[in-house]
């Protein structure tokens, strides 16, 4: 049924403004935010130690468990930030649930893909790029002899097989197809007379709530 979900529940009681909100910043990165914090956890380090003794050797509790059960404890008890938007609505969540990706493989810090030759890969400009929230970490993720960098006279394969003499695509062209425009419209006026118009373009939006 419409205006509903199964996961969440729309959240009512809400102020005009947090209730426009959504339509000032409609995408998650207007929401984003990046912080650090240092955290003590010599206590918890002897406390997994001490837990440890008595499980399996291969079945320790790490650190890693204790970060996710204080995050799902905080948003117990804190459930306001345990919510959601979604078509212009806010939602609060009806569970805790907690996500995470990890690699399949690491060795010497790089992910390892096995991949048959012949074989194309496509890689994004800057995508290797380290992007450090500390700092202090940016000379060592800036040094050259990190990476290695193989030319294809350094790899064991017929230069004939590879590239686009190997290829068995032929590649006609490249099109880059029209990106949707969105409607934009200038407010003009004092900070009364620009809010007074902004609540005129989205009442009915608020009235459908």
């Amino acid at each position: 049924m419409f205006g509903r979900r199964p996961d969440a529940t729309p959240v009512r009681e809400l102020s005009t403004m947090r209730r426009f909100m959504p339509y000032v910043s409609p995408r998650r990165n207007d929401s984003l935010f990046y912080m650090m914090q240092q955290i003590e956890v010599e206590a918890a380090l002897e406390y997994l130690e001490k837990r440890n003794r008595e499980r399996p050797t291969d079945r320790p509790i790490t650190l890693f468990h204790l970060f996710l059960r204080s995050c799902g404890h905080a948003i117990h008890l804190r459930p306001g930030v345990n919510r959601f938007v979604k078509a212009g609505r806010l939602w609060q969540r009806d569970g805790v649930w907690l996500t995470f990706s990890a690699k399949r493989e690491i060795k010497g810090g790089h992910e390892l893909l096995l991949v048959h030759l012949p074989a194309v890969a496509s890689v994004k400009m800057g995508a290797n790029e380290p992007r450090f929230l500390d700092w202090s970490l940016r000379p060592w993720g800036e040094r050259a002899d990190l990476v290695t960098v193989w030319a294809l006279a350094d790899l064991p394969v017929d230069l004939e097989e590879v590239g686009v003499a190997g290829s068995a695509t032929i590649v006609d062209g490249v099109r880059q197809s029209k990106s949707p425009e969105r409607r934009r419209e200038m407010i003009s006026g004092g900070a009364e007379a620009e809010a007074r118009q902004l609540f005129e373009r989205i009442k009915h939006y608020l009235r459908e709530q």
